[in-house]
């Protein structure tokens, strides 16, 4: 993959974020999430199918994460396309057009939430791949801080 961001690409992404892309644009996906994880963004589900935050890993090890509530987003196509962003200003230098996020609750109650969203002890887990066809292998890594049940 070469390091020219190709636009029309970002515009692929923009109108099918789930599903079938075409080879150029899962190429691009693959080196966006093969990039080194520390400072790496991702999405954090801080409300099970209602709010999703921009969150990155540490810069250094231990690879924890880091949870910022500036943007969060009430829908995931919008969290999606907003790490899609992250990932190809990082890549090529340039910034996507991105919607707004969620505006932050004052709310003593919602900071409360938060608070104890950041203090649960880390699980991190992905899978090896997005989607795969039939009679394809999906390997799933978790991690935890410290040895305990969970």
């Amino acid at each position: 993959m070469t390091a020219r961001p190709r636009p029309e690409l970002a515009t692929e992404f923009r109108g099918r974020i789930f599903g079938r892309h075409s080879a150029e644009l899962q190429e691009l996906l693959n080196t966006m999430r093969a990039a080194p994880m520390p400072g790496k963004p991702f999405l954090f589900l801080s409300k099970p199918g209602q709010e999703w935050t921009l969150s990155k890993y540490a810069d250094t090890l231990p690879l924890r994460p880091v949870v910022g509530w500036d943007h969060v987003f009430a829908d995931i196509e919008s969290a999606e396309w907003h790490v899609f962003g992250e990932r190809w200003a990082a890549m090529f230098g340039e910034r996507l057009e991105q919607p707004a996020s969620v505006s932050h609750m004052a709310d003593p109650a919602e900071a409360a939430r938060r608070a104890v969203l950041e203090r649960c002890p880390s699980v991190l887990a992905y899978a090896s791949a997005r989607s795969i066809r039939a009679g394809e292998s999906l390997d799933f890594f978790v991690s935890s801080e410290g040895n305990k049940d969970y």
